[in-house]
């Protein structure tokens, strides 16, 4: 049997569209002290609807409030690769250079929590309410306790390609990652078993992020539309933002729950985009 076809893999078309176009609202960020123009390429939500940007660029965290204004700002002492959120109104940053992980409370303020190394260079994170997943760019994934310690690790190296983005389902059971050149993966870390896997048809998945009822939104590498499947099965794939509403490539895209929107960042822009769900 072709191991494609035992993985149910599928090729699919990201620039098929099969909805409505959706409005899509958009947000200036003004930071107070950029010095250069910022590039916000990690996002998440906190539990008070508020919003965490990375600004790799200035070395800085940004915290929004539900309107997208400023409230604070953060100085970084180095680079980050990527960014999470934790638990609550926790986040977790990466600093992949450096083999370690920063895990703050934000909450008015930004205060450390914890610290600590890890045993390589990772440059994608995503986390549970008691786990931290690192990933390096060949798809091999190191679980690490919330206080450092490495309980185990996932190898799906032989599935894909070069991982360039990692998502988690809401319970945490679900590991989805996206890859350069191929498509979509879905890991299910209970039965420990690749359960799904989607071609792009070469386009590539550029962000991955996942909303209520384990919708999963990807955005594509090249023709940039944002697509959506059932992060369960990996069926009933359509396009929810078109590439024609994006302005730039798109480096951060988070879901906000707690707003029922889509959010995104694209390049050379302090812009956030919305869209309801």
């Amino acid at each position: 049997m072709n191991t494609d076809d035992a993985l149910g893999l599928e090729e699919i078309n990201f620039s098929t569209k099969t909805n409505k176009d959706k409005d899509i609202q958009q947000f200036t960020v003004e930071c107070k002290n950029a010095e250069i123009k910022c590039l916000f390429n990690g996002m998440c939500c906190l539990k008070t609807g508020n919003i965490v940007l990375m600004d790799r660029t200035n070395l800085k965290l940004v915290l929004l409030d539900t309107y997208f204004s400023v409230i604070k700002e953060q100085d970084l002492r180095d680079t980050p690769e990527d960014m999470c959120g934790v638990t609550g109104d926790n986040v977790a940053l990466l600093f992949g250079h450096k083999r370690s992980v920063r895990i703050l409370h934000v909450c008015g303020n930004f205060s450390d929590i914890n610290s600590f190394k890890v045993c390589q260079e990772f440059s994608l994170i995503a986390a549970t309410d008691t786990e931290i997943i690192l990933c390096n760019s060949g798809a091999l994934m190191y679980i690490y306790s919330l206080d450092g310690r490495q309980l185990r690790m996932i190898d799906i190296r032989g599935q894909t390609y070069m991982c360039n983005t990692i998502a988690l389902s809401e319970d945490g059971n679900m590991l989805y990652a996206g890859h350069l050149v191929g498509g979509m993966i879905a890991y299910n870390r209970n039965r420990g078993e690749v359960v799904w896997q989607r071609d792009s048809n070469g386009t590539g998945v550029r962000k991955l992020c996942v909303g209520v009822g384990c919708r999963l939104y990807g955005c594509s590498n090249r023709i940039q539309d944002i697509v959506c499947v059932d992060g369960n099965t990996g069926d009933n794939m359509q396009v929810c933002v078109p590439s024609g509403d994006i302005s730039q490539t798109v480096m951060a895209m988070h879901y906000d729950k707690y707003n029922s929107r889509l959010l995104w960042t694209v390049a050379d822009t302090t812009t956030i985009y919305a869209t309801e769900d």
